[in-house]
């Protein structure tokens, strides 16, 4: 479920409240938008007003409904970089995910989380958003919403998926963390082996020389 309007977001909690007290699913709600806009104005949900609403104050507001896990959102300005898109996505989420008691899942479908409002968004952009908003938002998860063109998906793979550029980095980058000690040692060693062959190949020209002059 996705909503952007205070009605809207009100019939959601609604219909939350209703199918978690008569089944056993896990319901997942997400947003269209950073902030719930008043669209009537004067509609809450006990007791909180639901106009107005940033991330931070919606996710309490689907716990008290039952919801089991939350997709909030940050839309992009167009009108402004890349870097100052992802800083304000990562503000946002970092809240979100502090005050948050259920898992969050962030968009980074087209025009939200800090990526461009493109069909295909370059990878290396992609990449550093989904790592900005897991590393410093400290999310559960990244999602892409069910209206994304396909393209999304092809970047998402790219610059997320297994073989893709994030995951390749991140798989080296723990290969030499697991070997960085045993690596260090034996680069030390082997500097100290190389130390000495290179000192006893200046001896043993020192000594050639030697001989050369007494001769």
């Amino acid at each position: 479920m996705t909503r952007v309007g205070d009605a809207e977001f009100l019939a959601t909690l609604e219909t939350v409240e209703e199918l978690a007290d008569t089944t056993d699913l896990a319901i997942e709600v997400g947003m269209a938008a950073e902030l719930v806009l008043g669209f009537h104005g004067q509609l809450d949900y006990k007791g909180t007003r639901l106009d107005g609403l940033w991330p931070h104050q919606q996710v309490k507001v689907v716990v008290a409904a039952g919801v089991h896990l939350f997709g909030l959102v940050v839309n992009t300005n167009s009108r402004r970089s890349t870097p100052w898109n992802v800083a304000r996505a990562v503000t946002i989420v970092k809240e979100c995910s502090r005050v948050a008691e259920i898992p969050i899942h962030a968009n980074v479908g087209m025009g939200v989380g800090g990526v461009p409002r493109f069909e295909v968004p370059p990878p290396d952009v992609l990449t550093r958003c989904s790592a900005a908003i897991i590393e410093i938002g400290r999310v559960d998860g990244l999602q892409v919403g069910t209206s994304d063109p396909y393209g999304m998906s092809i970047s998402h793979v790219l610059a997320s998926g297994m073989g893709g550029i994030r995951t390749t980095g991140d798989l080296v980058a723990a290969r030499l963390a697991s070997a960085a000690g045993a690596g260090l040692r034996e680069g030390a060693s082997r500097a100290r082996r190389g130390q000495r062959a290179a000192n006893a190949a200046r001896r043993r020209s020192s000594r050639s020389s030697t001989s050369g002059l007494r001769t």
